[in-house]
């Protein structure tokens, strides 16, 4: 299997690996090969993984039915759909200390639509401009993967894991629309479908990073389950001072080689992946860069 430096597979894109409207709604994650990226520390870095408690990891055990239903939602590739096994599995055993998601820089512990704002000045340096919208989708896919969340979800009485991320990813979701898109995003067709999307994607990473966060449950978790995005900058057209249009390859990677997710969906084998051209208009509104449109092109195989 082909990963990158810190050991995750490569993938497809967020933007693109869900069903149009009306379409039974799953999502496909694609490994390519693709530029190395290593992913996010969870946020609250300084926080490590609890050991359960008997009551979480039996609450642990009898989550694992909707894990494996949540499994059979997710997918390894853009378009390209495997069966998960009807059970994970899982297993208590020694409580064990784990360490922290794969080694890079941490996300911002609570994001706020001030800091994931992105400043005009990068209007006119587009490449700075991809790299930072990069960097905010994919602080977007992780954002609630905490340790404090994922115990506090496996310890709530009154939500199951599904109900706690749902809840916690739409709280960040506002955060980060109101950060990125324009004032009237959702009257573009083509802007609501690809936003909905991501918002579909980063509930169910959540859900995903909480059932994979307590390696004490399953020793098969050894990093929660953790997604980003690359962005590579093709081309620049229509620049002025208060807009600009580019043309980038985008996919996703994950770290799905080090927990149940991988080795539930694809039994260890590498999936075939694709990456698509998108191309985003940016604008001056408000003083702040936000997305006014958005063209995703057809899916291309991997060469």
């Amino acid at each position: 299997m082909t990963t990158n430096a810190a050991g995750v597979p490569r993938g497809g894109s967020p933007m693109t690996d869900g069903p149009r409207p009306g379409a039974t709604e799953t999502f496909a994650r694609t490994r390519t090969e693709c530029s190395e990226r290593p992913l996010p520390e969870p946020s609250s870095p300084a926080v490590q993984q609890r050991s359960l408690s008997r009551r979480g990891r039996t609450a642990l055990a009898i989550a694992g039915v909707a894990l494996a239903s949540l499994l059979m939602a997710a997918s390894v590739g853009c378009g390209t759909k495997v069966e998960a096994p009807a059970s994970p599995s899982p297993s208590a055993t020694t409580p064990t200390e784990a360490s922290p998601s794969p080694t890079a820089s941490a996300i911002d512990a609570e994001p706020t639509e001030a800091s994931l704002e992105i400043p005009a000045s990068l209007i006119n340096d587009p490449k700075a401009l991809v790299e930072t919208y990069e960097n905010r989708i994919t602080q977007w896919d992780n954002a609630g993967a905490t340790h404090d969340n994922a115990y506090e979800a496996m310890m709530s009485s009154t939500e199951n894991i599904d109900e706690y991320a749902a809840r916690v990813a739409a709280k960040y979701d506002k955060e980060f629309t109101d950060a990125l898109l324009v004032k009237d995003w959702q009257s573009n067709p083509e802007l609501k479908y690809a936003y909905d999307n991501i918002m579909r994607v980063h509930k169910e990473t959540l859900a995903l990073f909480i059932y994979t966060s307590f390696r004490d449950a399953d020793v098969a978790d050894k990093q929660p389950y953790m997604r980003g995005q690359i962005n590579k900058l093709d081309s620049i057209t229509d620049q002025t001072d208060k807009s600009v249009t580019v043309v980038v390859t985008a996919h996703d990677y994950d770290n799905a080689d080090l927990n149940r997710v991988g080795e539930a969906l694809t039994a260890g084998k590498t999936v075939n992946g694709e990456i698509r051209k998108v191309t985003y208009t940016f604008i001056v509104e408000d003083g702040q860069i936000k997305i006014s449109d958005i063209i995703v092109g057809p899916a291309e195989p991997v060469e």
